[in-house]
């Protein structure tokens, strides 16, 4: 079947259906792979109709009522979801993933959060250590805008399994970096990713716009693998504005003898500005973001920026130095490429 589906006869599939059926000794076999079939390939009408054939045919089957459920949610029959769920829980009282189902289908159809929030609580009393129910309760308190309870939430789960590392990262993504260090690098130090996952998931978080989040998992990152850090470590404590942090990093990266690149130099400059530095510093720092402009761009320290990216770095670090020289005060919010944090 699956062989069929993946040369393109899944329509012949549909077709034979009734007179592959008739030649199995166990249809419900046929059944359900037949549901997993469409499911990939996105016909949930042949889904829900093989998963609805499958609980007349063994009505007090759980299983079969809570994938019938699962389709539902995806075909955005919320009713019918809600009543399939209820089917598998008369059957079974304690099924967690026919809670989960009701839960989310009450969730789409925007119905109270107490209501959600209910069925996903004793989901928790059946099973305390499974994360699914936990994490769910945590995202719908937190759409609905009760940000601390689902901080709550998932530190509740988080005093039993103190290394679970999806907790901590969704943790330090709704607190955008407020959790100490510590709690992230612990549950990073178990897990199998290595630095450039860590990056990867930043650069995530950043596009999000969660630049404390992103800071705390980047600085976990290179307290744990001591590798020179990537240029967005600089970048985010500016945004940040963790100013101190970022020039502690650059007097390791001058001992270290790591190559900075140009955006990373312009962020330390702006964070002695704002720090109120000498202005003898500053102009050191100038005079080094300067040389970055002028090498060339296949020096793994350069901009690799456009010549008009490149032009709009080169006016920043001009004005800076004739107000610095003139003895005026620099605007830096008017000058400052660097989205920082309000």
């Amino acid at each position: 079947m699956q062989t069929a589906s993946e040369i393109g006869e899944f329509a012949w599939l549909v077709e034979s259906k009734e007179r592959i059926m008739r030649l199995t000794d166990y249809p419900q076999t046929f059944l359900y792979e037949m549901v997993e079939v469409a499911k990939v390939n996105y016909d949930y009408g042949v889904a829900m109709t093989c998963a609805e054939q499958l609980t007349d045919l063994e009505p007090f089957n759980c299983e079969f009522w809570e994938n019938l459920a699962e389709i539902q949610i995806a075909a955005s029959k919320f009713d019918d979801s809600i009543n399939s769920a209820d089917y598998a829980l008369a059957i079974n009282p304690e099924s967690v993933r026919a809670m989960m189902l009701k839960a989310q289908a009450l969730y789409e159809m925007c119905r109270p959060c107490e209501e959600v929030v209910a069925w996903l609580d004793k989901a928790i009393e059946v099973e305390p250590d499974d994360p699914a129910p936990a994490h769910y309760k945590a995202l719908t308190l937190y759409a609905a805008g009760f940000v601390q309870m689902a901080v709550d939430a998932l530190e509740a789960y988080r005093r039993r399994h103190p290394d679970d590392l999806p907790t901590v990262e969704y943790l330090n993504t709704i607190t955008d970096g407020a959790i100490p260090v510590d709690v992230m690098m612990a549950a990073m130090e178990r897990a199998a990713e290595g630095n450039d996952d860590w990056n990867a998931k930043a650069e995530e978080l950043i596009r999000a716009g969660r630049h404390g989040a992103a800071v705390n998992m980047l600085v976990s990152s290179f307290r744990l693998h001591q590798l020179p850090p990537v240029s967005a470590l600089f970048i985010e404590l500016y945004v940040c504005r963790r100013y101190k942090e970022l020039q502690d990093y650059m007097d390791i990266s001058a001992i270290a003898g790591w190559n900075l690149r140009l955006p990373e130099q312009l962020a330390y400059t702006l964070s002695l500005l704002r720090t109120g530095a000498e202005s003898q510093k500053v102009l050191d720092s100038i005079a080094r973001t300067e040389s970055l402009l002028d090498i060339g761009s296949d020096d793994d320290r350069s901009l690799n920026a456009s010549p008009l990216e490149t032009a709009g770095y080169r006016a920043v670090t001009a004005q800076i130095r004739r107000s610095l020289l003139s003895g005026e005060q620099v605007d830096i919010d008017a000058i400052d490429p660097f989205p920082v944090m309000k």
